[in-house]
């Protein structure tokens, strides 16, 4: 597993030069490639005309998100390196919903998740809306006939909001999900690892502007008020390379519940190998 600041768990550095070429390029050019065979597979589904399933939806959402995602990181300079943990935070939190989705039930559990748009989009319409507009009116209100037609197949909490139901989503926190992913996929005689969620943490710190984060963009008090030019303890490229890894299990998981067959099949599989032994590399 890769540490924040680009070093694996054993402490070994995930940053160095291969050849002579800095990783910069080399991560670059790898993350460049899944994102090219992200939008080939996804060619591959919009030219196939079938009626595609609730989880197939999810999955080529979930594609498209991550790829998009990770061309917005591709697209970042070395300084902005740091900034792209608010992007990497949004890729884990897509991917592993749908790796929570894929464990158990994934048509039933894909079917309300996308059912409970209308209750979301109408959340945020309330609170968004211009009272002395009727356009936004009549926008609540086919907004809340959606969400009457799919309210019975969720819960209500007991200030009245609607909320995923104990039947199919037992635990409803972020975290909670993710260890439900992580424990599938260990063996009964392992511990779950779950130094991936202090990942998922440390990314939404910057999300959330917590109070730590300003020690990492400020400099010592000694110095004054100076914004840090350098982030002490972030390894460059480190960003290119957690995205690259979140987009290879997207693709492989979107390319196996899509039913994609062609030329690309093989190249997400050795993309997939290549991320479980780069994770795992000494």
């Amino acid at each position: 597993m890769i540490s924040p600041s680009g070093y694996f768990a054993d402490g070994s550095c995930a940053a160095c030069e291969m050849g002579g070429v800095m990783r910069s390029t080399l991560w670059i050019r790898r993350l460049r490639s899944a994102i090219l065979l992200a939008k080939r597979c996804e060619a591959w589904v919009e030219m196939t005309t079938h009626r595609w399933k609730r989880i197939q939806i999810v999955a080529f959402g979930t594609l498209v998100l991550n790829r998009r995602l990770a061309y917005a990181v591709s697209l970042l300079r070395d300084e902005a390196d740091y900034d792209a943990r608010i992007i990497l935070r949004s890729m884990m939190e897509i991917h592993f919903n749908y790796a929570w989705m894929r464990l158990q039930e994934p048509q039933r559990r894909a079917n309300r998740f996308l059912k409970y748009g209308p209750i979301e989009r109408l959340r945020i319409l309330a609170q968004w809306q211009d009272s002395n507009d009727p356009r936004e009116k009549a926008r609540i209100r086919a907004w809340k006939r959606a969400r009457a037609k799919v309210r019975h197949l969720f819960a209500s909490t007991k200030d009245g909001r609607t909320t995923w139901a104990p039947s199919w989503a037992k635990v409803r926190s972020f975290e909670a999900r993710l260890y439900e992913v992580f424990k599938a996929a260990t063996p009964p005689d392992k511990e779950v690892d779950e130094s991936l969620y202090g990942i998922y943490r440390w990314t939404s710190s910057l999300v959330h502007g917590n109070p730590h984060v300003f020690t990492e963009v400020l400099g010592p008090p000694s110095t004054g008020l100076r914004a840090r030019t350098t982030i002490p303890g972030l390894e460059l490229d480190s960003s290119m390379r957690v995205a690259w890894s979140i987009l290879a299990l997207t693709l492989h998981a979107a390319v196996s519940d899509l039913g994609i067959e062609n030329a690309d099949t093989d190249m997400v599989h050795r993309l997939a190998g290549n991320v479980a032994a780069y994770a795992d590399a000494p």
